[in-house]
C-alpha cells in the first residue's frame, strides 16, 4: 500500500511538472512588443503563468554549458515570441528566463549572413530563419549596428576624461 502511494504521488508530481511547462507559456500574459531595427521582425514579450513561487523554477543560463540554478529568486520572468512583422508568421520563442540574470539585450542577427538569420535575446536563442535575411533588409540592420557603435564611441569619448581624472586623483591620494 505504501509503495503504491509513493508511486502515485511521484507520478502526480511528474505530471504536474510536465503540465506546468506547458501552461506557463499557454496561459502567459502579453506584456509588450518590440520591432527589430530593420522593421522586419516583431518580438512579443510575455509574463509566464506560474502557480508556484520562483524558487521552485530552475533559473536557466544563456550558456548551455552552465547548469540551471534551483532555489534562486527570479526578478522578472519572461518569455519572448518572434513573428515576421509583415505577415505575422511565427518564427520562434525563447524558454522562460530572467532578463536581469542573463546577457544584455537583443542580437538581431549577423548583417553579413545573407539568406540566414539567427536572433538571440539576452543570450537565449529566439529564432533561426531565412525570412528577413535578404541583402536590403540586412543592409538596414547593418546601418543600425553602425549607429549603435557610433553612439557607444561618443559615449566613451564623453566618459573617458572623467575616468582619467578620477584615476589621477586616486593615484595622487595613494602617494
Amino acid at each position: 500500500m505504501r509503495t503504491t502511494l509513493v508511486a502515485f504521488f511521484t507520478l502526480v508530481a511528474v505530471l504536474l511538472y510536465v503540465a506546468s511547462n506547458w501552461w506557463e507559456k499557454a496561459w502567459g500574459t502579453y506584456d509588450f512588443s518590440e520591432t527589430s531595427p530593420d522593421g522586419c521582425i516583431r518580438v512579443d514579450t510575455f509574463d509566464p503563468f506560474w502557480i508556484l513561487p520562483s524558487p521552485f523554477h530552475g533559473l536557466p543560463h544563456p550558456d548551455p554549458q552552465a547548469s540551471t540554478r534551483w532555489g534562486a529568486l527570479w526578478e522578472a520572468p519572461v518569455f519572448r515570441r518572434a513573428y515576421e512583422a509583415s505577415t505575422g508568421t511565427f518564427l520562434g520563442e525563447t524558454i522562460v528566463y530572467d532578463p536581469p540574470s542573463a546577457f544584455d539585450g537583443y542580437n538581431w542577427g549577423d548583417e553579413r549572413s545573407i539568406g540566414h538569420r539567427v536572433i538571440r535575446v539576452n543570450g537565449f536563442p529566439l529564432a533561426k530563419t531565412d525570412r528577413c535575411a535578404d541583402e536590403a533588409t540586412l543592409k538596414r540592420l547593418s546601418e543600425y549596428y553602425k549607429s549603435k557603435r557610433e553612439e557607444q564611441r561618443l559615449w566613451w569619448e564623453k566618459l573617458k576624461p572623467e575616468l582619467d581624472r578620477r584615476e589621477r586623483e586616486a593615484a595622487q591620494k595613494s602617494t
